[in-house]
C-alpha cells in the first residue's frame, strides 16, 4: 500500500469528531490534490502534509507542535524520504494563521491554502455554526466572519486558493448579510 493510503487509515482512526475531524482532513487532503495539480506541485507531497496538518489534535495542544513531533515519528518509521519529511514538518508546523509567513515551498503555501478554504464558504459556514454551538456562543453573533475568515481569504497564497476562495467567500457574504436582514425582521 502507498505511503498516502497507509496514512489517509491511520489518520481517519485516530481523529476525533470535531469540528477538525477526519472529515476535515479529508477536505484539506482533496484540496491540496487539486490545487497541487493545478499549480504543478509535488502532489504526493501535499496529500502527505494535509493528511498530516491536523494529527496532534489527538495529542493536546499546542496541536502544531504536537503534530509536528507525531508526524516525524510516524514518517519516518515509513522510510520516507528525509528531505520530504522535513517539508511535512514545517507543513504541520506552520499550517495556523500565524504560519503563514515562515511557508517556503509552493506545497507548504498549497497545504495551508487548503486548510484556511476550508473554513470559507458553505463548508466554513457550517463548521463556524458547529463550533459556536459546541462553545454556547450566540449563533447570530458572526463578527468573526470580518475578524477571521477575511484574513484567511485575503492571505490565500495560490491562484488556484485565490479562485476558489473568491467564490466562497461572496457566498458567504451574502449568506451573513440575509441572516442578518432575516433577524431584524424578528
Amino acid at each position: 500500500m502507498s505511503i498516502v493510503g497507509t496514512l489517509k487509515r491511520l489518520v481517519k482512526k485516530t481523529m476525533e469528531a470535531s469540528s477538525q475531524d477526519w472529515e476535515h482532513v479529508e477536505r484539506v487532503y482533496k484540496l491540496s490534490t487539486m490545487i497541487a495539480k493545478n499549480e504543478g506541485a509535488d502532489v504526493e507531497l501535499c496529500q502527505v502534509g494535509a493528511l498530516l496538518h491536523d494529527i496532534g489534535l489527538v495529542i493536546g495542544e499546542p496541536h502544531n507542535l504536537t503534530g509536528r513531533g507525531r508526524a516525524k515519528v510516524l514518517l519516518r518509521g515509513m522510510s520516507y524520504p528525509s528531505a520530504k519529511i522535513d517539508s511535512v514538518l514545517r507543513m504541520v508546523e506552520h499550517h495556523g494563521l500565524s504560519g503563514r509567513d515562515k511557508l517556503e515551498s509552493i506545497e507548504e503555501k498549497i497545504v495551508w491554502d487548503a486548510d484556511k478554504l476550508d473554513s470559507i464558504g458553505a463548508i466554513g459556514i457550517a463548521r463556524a455554526f458547529h463550533m459556536r454551538g459546541q462553545t454556547g456562543l450566540m449563533f447570530h453573533d458572526f463578527t468573526w466572519f470580518k475578524e477571521d475568515t477575511m484574513i484567511r481569504f485575503e492571505r490565500l497564497n495560490t491562484d488556484t486558493a485565490k479562485e476558489i476562495g473568491k467564490l466562497r467567500i461572496e457566498y458567504m457574504a451574502l449568506f451573513f448579510e440575509n441572516l442578518k436582514n432575516e433577524i431584524a425582521m424578528v
